[in-house]
């Protein structure tokens, strides 16, 4: 099944169940979630940002599966943390921004598969050199996109740490900041692990935890962007 909000905002102070199919916030007009007093969300339902101008995504409701489409950008509004139990996809063309102020933001995924756009950190704070951008992920990634850190105030992470074997794959532009591989999993390389146009000055590195595994077989790990500094700490 799907409902589409065809652009028009909902408003309703009851209680939303998706239990089946797909939600589609947004059209030619931008649309967010609806602040209903209950959200309930069943396993295997999507909800699907498709606005074809900039449109604000919400980090409250625990999503099973997130598709952020239509080519207008995406932000994810304010600090705090976002989980998605199921599959984050981007498949439309535009940016989607995953940190717009100073503090931290987490994002709990299983799987995440980008076929298309651009994903960044955004504007995070790196004056203590801490991760504000942390994306964990207990599934396999797959990325044909673009992830980029646009500025030096952009510092983010992907934590793989499934505790099992996950996969990595990259045909796209690959260049945020860390890969942590933690919890005794097993990243197996499907593709090359290539950093490219790296921020002058800011190191990349993958650091693997005690008890975890790179499992490369006959790719290779090295960053193409010559202005940054790379390490593989272990």
């Amino acid at each position: 099944s799907s409902f589409l909000d065809g652009g028009h905002q909902l408003t309703c102070a009851g209680t939303l169940n998706l239990t089946s199919g797909t939600f589609t916030l947004g059209a030619a007009a931008a649309t967010t979630f609806p602040a209903f007093a209950t959200v309930n969300i069943a396993s295997g339902t999507t909800v699907d940002y498709n606005s074809a101008v900039a449109q604000t995504l919400s980090m409250t409701p625990v999503y099973s599966n997130l598709t952020c489409s239509g080519n207008g950008a995406k932000t994810f509004a304010g600090s705090t943390s976002c989980t998605v139990s199921g599959t984050f996809t981007i498949s439309g063309a535009g940016l989607v921004e995953l940190n717009t102020t100073a503090s931290l933001n987490k994002y709990y995924i299983n799987n995440y598969i980008q076929t298309a756009g651009t994903l960044d950190g955004g504007n995070t704070n790196n004056s203590s050199w801490s991760y504000d951008t942390q994306v964990f992920i207990t599934g396999n990634f797959n990325n044909a996109g673009t992830i980029e850190n646009t500025a030096p105030i952009d510092y983010g992470m992907f934590v793989f740490n499934g505790g099992g074997t996950q996969t990595f794959s990259n045909s796209g532009s690959f260049s945020w900041m860390a890969i942590w591989i933690q919890n005794n999993t097993t990243l197996t390389l499907n593709t090359n692990l290539a950093y490219s146009n790296n921020v002058a000055g800011f190191s990349c590195f993958v650091t693997i935890d005690a008890g975890s595994t790179i499992n490369a077989g006959t790719n290779t790990i090295s960053n193409t962007g010559a202005a940054s500094p790379f390490a593989v700490n272990i």
